[in-house]
């Protein structure tokens, strides 16, 4: 089976979260707060990056493969 046909809404453009490609929603390029990755991500999610930015605090964003990480190590799997 072809990957699009697996995500019918990854090929619509309607899947959640960061992307490593723009999509309808995924319009704005941000770099992973761990790995430097850019990826791209929707309005929403870059105000709180903003934000967090704003108050000092580290990049928020992390890609999927640092975010999986990050749950590994913080979930001790």
């Amino acid at each position: 089976m072809l990957r699009s046909e697996q995500n019918p809404e990854e090929r619509l453009g309607l899947q959640k979260g960061p992307t490593s490609y723009k999509t309808p929603v995924n319009i704005y390029e941000e770099r992973c707060g761990m790995c430097g990755v850019i990826q791209f991500v929707d309005e929403p999610t870059l105000r709180s990056i903003c934000a967090a930015a704003e108050e000092g605090l580290d990049n928020p964003a992390r890609c999927a493969a640092c975010e999986e990480e990050y749950e590994e190590s913080a979930y001790g799997r």
